[in-house]
């Protein structure tokens, strides 16, 4: 079965962010406002990223068949900001309702097949 992820909550609030005197990536400086989210306390393991390319059909990462990195305990390698981007709309689905873990994928997701177990990937 799924856990649910340690989920710590980052309070909400505004800083500076960027420069006027170093790198030109840096200009302007700018207040920035973010509102509160949540942030995972640990990294997703294999396990709990397998469960979402079980679920979903979505292509496993690069280096996902690495024997180093085969443990259910190791950190999900490889995962691009396209990756998460897939999956977190899907861990936010199976934490709402974690007894339904037949998934259809986002329309974010890389190609397109129909998830059909709660079952993490090999």
């Amino acid at each position: 079965d799924y856990r649910e992820p340690d989920i710590i909550e980052i309070a909400g609030g505004t800083f500076w962010m960027g420069s006027d005197s170093h790198s030109a990536i840096e200009l302007p400086k700018h207040r920035v406002r973010l509102d509160e989210f949540g942030l995972a306390a640990y990294p997703v393991t294999r396990l709990e990223y397998g469960f979402f390319l079980s679920a979903t059909g979505y292509e496993e990462p690069p280096w996902w068949g690495l024997p180093e990195y085969s443990l259910p305990t190791s950190p999900a390698i490889g995962i691009s900001w396209l990756d998460a981007v897939a999956y977190c709309p899907w861990l936010h689905e199976v934490l709402a309702d974690p007894s339904d873990c037949q998934r259809q994928r986002s329309s974010t997701t890389r190609r397109k097949a129909a998830g059909t177990a709660c079952t993490p990937a090999e």
